[in-house]
């Protein structure tokens, strides 16, 4: 096993460990220098599949950055969880360190949690942040380009797209907009980093019209599908217009329990459905309102007061701990964790008073809202 990640690291151009830890990064995991460069190294214990994981991303987005792209066959993540299972059979997922001599216990989580891996449910990572590594409102950049500049899609049928959009079009309308570039400016230290966000127009017809032909002809979609396993990133260049969302994930003051809200009649689709936290849209400039464009910081505080009734003095700094496409629909896809200063009593009444007909108390495994 560490002689092909040797190989591998070797095919990528052998990239310093401050250069794996900074494409690691841009890919979305967060592991440190040390933890990488020691994936190569010969030793009695077994590397965590995270931290392999990382390091083959991180070689594969060198490889990239520097025009020589591995083959797809070095690449394939399903081959090389196979080959690190086999490798490493007794491998436990759940390991805790020892608490003696005054070190802290690693934190456990069950293995299905461990093992989950958000692909899977069609979720692609652009850029992710923690408690520890945060993205401050101050270091996100938004660049919206005028429709007469937004990328041209290879991916869809454009007669067939068009055909689609003209029909929803007759029944919704809406100006929302969509991710057409990611990036995140790597520097000395994380506070001195920038992320960068490039958005274009779209409408809500567009948005609707993807849903429909993802369910009559899946097949337009498979091109798509295989660019964005590939390289989400690369995608983005040429992306069909869709939309971008943020999920408000609401944690309680007392217990950390979650807010989930139920999806009213008024939307057009998965009436009744229940959602962790609640769902908000990010909508185009409105010309009759003078001001600077709604970036990500933006739309969670609308989506707070509007979705929600909640104002900044009831909760805790927006913390934006996730960026991504949700294939499906290939839709931008943001979530937010925001802890609460108040009851949830008192969430609960705010959330009746914005949308009403709430019936659900907040708690730990039940539900309050409506979305």
């Amino acid at each position: 096993m560490r002689d092909r990640l040797r190989r591998l690291h070797g095919l990528a151009g052998s990239p310093t460990k401050d250069r794996l830890k900074e494409h690691a990064d841009g890919a979305g995991h967060s592991v440190s220098r040390a933890a990488l460069a020691a994936v190569t190294v010969d030793s009695g214990s077994a590397p965590r599949w995270a931290t392999v994981e990382a390091f083959i991303d991180a070689c594969v987005h060198y490889a990239r950055a520097r025009k020589r792209p591995l083959p797809d066959h070095e690449i394939d993540m399903l081959t090389w969880k196979a080959e690190y299972d086999r490798a490493y059979p007794g491998q436990r997922r759940d390991r805790s360190n020892p608490t003696d001599l005054g070190k802290l216990a690693e934190p456990t989580t069950s293995s299905d949690i461990l093992d989950y891996d958000v692909r899977q449910d069609g979720l692609f990572s652009l850029g992710v942040w923690s408690p520890a590594r945060r993205l401050e409102p101050s270091r996100l950049i938004t660049e919206t380009m005028s429709a007469d500049k937004r990328p041209m899609q290879p991916y869809l049928d454009q007669t067939a797209f068009v055909a689609a959009t003209e029909a929803r079009s007759r029944i919704a309308s809406g100006a929302t907009v969509y991710l057409t570039g990611f990036r995140i400016d790597h520097r000395e230290s994380d506070e001195t980093q920038y992320c960068r966000i490039r958005l274009a127009p779209s409408n809500y017809p567009e948005v609707l019209a993807i849903e429909d032909l993802r369910i009559r002809r899946p097949e337009l979609f498979e091109r798509c599908d295989r660019d964005i396993e590939r390289d989400v990133r690369d995608y983005l260049g040429m992306a069909v217009p869709s939309s971008v969302a943020v999920n408000l994930v609401v944690v309680s003051s007392e217990n950390d329990e979650l807010l989930c809200v139920e999806r009213s009649a008024a939307v057009d689709s998965a009436v009744g459905w229940w959602t962790v936290g609640v769902f908000e849209t990010m909508k185009q400039s409105d010309p009759n309102r003078p001001g600077a464009p709604e970036d990500l910081y933006g739309l969670v505080a609308r989506g707070l007061n509007e979705e929600l009734g909640l104002q900044p003095s009831v909760h805790n700094p927006i913390q934006i701990s996730w960026v991504g496409i949700f294939r499906p629909i290939l839709r931008g896809h943001v979530v937010v964790v925001l802890k609460l200063k108040i009851s949830k009593e008192e969430t609960c009444a705010r959330v009746r008073e914005a949308t009403p007909g709430t019936s659900m108390p907040l708690s730990t495994g039940s539900r309050c809202g409506r979305s």
